[in-house]
């Protein structure tokens, strides 16, 4: 597989999870899906010492996904075990579905 295969492998698996997150109607489900680099297939492939091959660096040029609509979804869910899910921010969700799709049609390119 190809570096460029696997990042567009890694967005799509990225995507196809803040689509389930989007699609939680349950603090539970939030839970269980989860928001963080543990449950991101881009982090636990590039996150470290390999921060710099992941397609969301490559559009930020900074690690750790800041500038992109993760962190205001990070932010807002600081403290996710009181988590309401009208308090659920799925709004910076979709920017970060919007995000990874943009990301993806750039590696398509």
């Amino acid at each position: 597989m190809t570096a460029s295969s696997k990042r567009k492998r890694l967005l799509k698996e990225s995507i196809e999870h803040w689509c389930r997150l989007l699609a939680c109607t349950t603090p539970e489900e939030v839970h269980i899906e989860g928001f963080d680099a543990d449950d991101c297939p881009l982090c636990l492939e590039y996150l470290g010492e390999n921060c710099h091959k992941c397609p969301v660096f490559g559009w930020t040029g900074v690690a750790g996904c800041i500038n992109t609509p993760y962190r205001e979804v990070s932010y807002r869910l600081s403290d996710y075990e009181t988590l309401h899910l009208e308090e659920f921010p799925f709004d910076g969700v979709a920017k970060e579905i919007w995000f990874l799709k943009m990301l993806l049609q750039k590696e398509e390119l």
